[in-house]
């Protein structure tokens, strides 16, 4: 079977992220015209992907549970399928947070994946993200590749065209969960 090659990797830009260098990280969102919180943008862009409200809970407490471990720097960072955290080697300077989950939709197993795209300052130790993409139903890997190198350049521009007074800051409080009471 042919495969197209992936177009080559640029390799600029920090090779350790905060996100994965134990210490306490303040976290932004940069907020755009659908979304004005990162809380906001998990309804937004991934919510309505999957099939039960079941799901989307468990989903929506991953989340939660990986932007705290962003937050305390103790995510995971390898060059293989199991980190938590990667730079983009295409858009120098720019972090993923990774979210993969398996859903059972219509009795078959389905794929959905997140990422959260962030540039890192490492005076404050300050985590700026700016764009969320799902990751379900991509035509291939090649397609998946241009989307997720066009949302991590769009996140770097919409980043540096920002000023910090405009940054939402995401306490530990924003996340919380809810108590069913």
């Amino acid at each position: 079977m042919n495969e197209t090659p992936l177009p080559s990797k640029v390799l600029i830009g920090p090779k350790k992220s905060l996100c994965a260098d134990s210490g306490n990280n303040r976290l932004f969102w940069v907020p755009g015209d659908k979304v004005r919180t990162i809380v906001e943008a998990f309804d937004a862009y991934l919510a309505d992907r999957f099939p039960n409200e079941e799901q989307e809970s468990m989903a929506f407490g991953e989340y939660v549970s990986r932007l705290l471990r962003a937050m305390h720097g103790k995510l995971r960072q390898s060059r293989g399928s199991d980190a938590e955290v990667k730079r983009m080697l295409e858009a120098p300077g720019i972090f993923e947070i990774r979210w993969h989950w398996n859903v059972m939709e219509h009795g078959l197993r389905k794929f959905i994946g997140a990422r959260l795209f962030h540039r890192e300052i490492s005076e404050g130790r300050k985590l700026v993200a700016a764009r969320l993409m799902c990751k379900k139903g991509d035509i291939d890997q090649l397609a998946t590749h241009y989307k997720q190198t066009g949302f991590a350049k769009d996140a770097d521009w919409a980043i540096r065209h920002s000023d910090e007074t405009q940054w939402n800051e995401v306490l530990r409080s924003d996340l919380e969960m809810p108590s069913d009471e």
